[in-house]
């Protein structure tokens, strides 16, 4: 059974795809008064990741039910191979840790010993997320996989010519269940992704919303130093992320541990 514990694992998830982000490439803006379509190539997003591996520490605030939880996390991604995360308590205990490879995502729960494993399949036939591997890392490296396959719907400006727009509908597999409604704005000054929305129409109508502000740059890869992000509904707001990046560190030899504990209430 999928408790609660899980969901918000899930919504942490998303939170690693915040913490690098974008290399975006644009050719000539169009001038315009009013807000209108933008032809198809005007806005393109880069194609590769600009690190083999990444590392990250991050002060992180999670803000759900009117109760407000701090801890520090600390994240490698690893390209086209693994995506790992560790949330530590304030007191420095790990409260769990997170492994993401091209099958499957595994969690060891430590505060309530309990142990998750599961495919991207079933994560979406039970709550309704339709995820991959492919897509975590293009989201977090602000690339586009070619195993994704894409319709874009719209590109628009705005009329002070601020902000562009991408509207597209995403399918990871061709299961027809799988798939969402994407929207990316774009700054027409900086080329990078200001605002990063998923809509998960079909079920439950989750919204999640990714804003970044104050990017820096270390080694070609751009990256904001802080983040909130939105988890929402029809109902309004039900989480919020808020994050400060305080260590980056780009192509070292890191290691990922992740065993299985032997605890009773395990579940696969």
């Amino acid at each position: 059974m999928v408790n609660m514990n899980f969901k918000h694992f899930i919504y942490i998830i998303f939170f690693c795809i915040l913490l690098s982000s974008c290399r975006v490439t644009k050719s000539n803006q169009i001038s315009t008064d009013e807000p209108q379509n933008i032809i198809t190539d005007t806005v393109s997003i880069s194609q590769e990741p600009s690190f083999t591996n990444v590392f990250l520490k991050a002060d992180c605030e999670l803000i759900s039910n009117n109760n407000s939880t701090n801890f520090n996390a600390n994240i490698i991604i690893i390209h086209d191979s693994v995506i790992w995360i560790s949330a530590t308590a304030i007191a420095g205990i790990e409260a769990f840790r997170i492994l993401c490879t091209i099958d499957s995502i595994k969690i060891i729960d430590r505060l309530n010993k309990e142990y998750y494993a599961s495919t991207y399949q079933e994560i979406n036939n039970k709550m309704g997320i339709c995820i991959n591997f492919n897509l975590l890392e293009a989201l977090i490296t602000a690339k586009e996989s070619k195993s994704l396959q894409k319709e874009i719907l719209q590109k628009n400006i705005d009329s002070t010519y601020s902000d562009y727009t991408i509207s597209q509908i995403i399918d990871i597999t061709n299961d027809e269940s799988c798939h969402f409604l994407q929207k990316i704005k774009l700054s027409s000054m900086s080329n990078r992704i200001l605002q990063n929305e998923i809509n998960y129409l079909d079920k439950g109508t989750l919204t999640v919303v990714f804003n970044y502000d104050e990017y820096i740059s270390q080694d070609s890869l751009f990256i904001p130093q802080k983040i909130n992000i939105d988890i929402k509904t029809l109902e309004g707001i039900i989480s919020q992320i808020i994050m400060n990046i305080k260590q980056i560190k780009i192509n070292q030899t890191i290691a990922t541990p992740f065993s299985k504990p032997n605890w009773n209430k395990s579940s696969n």
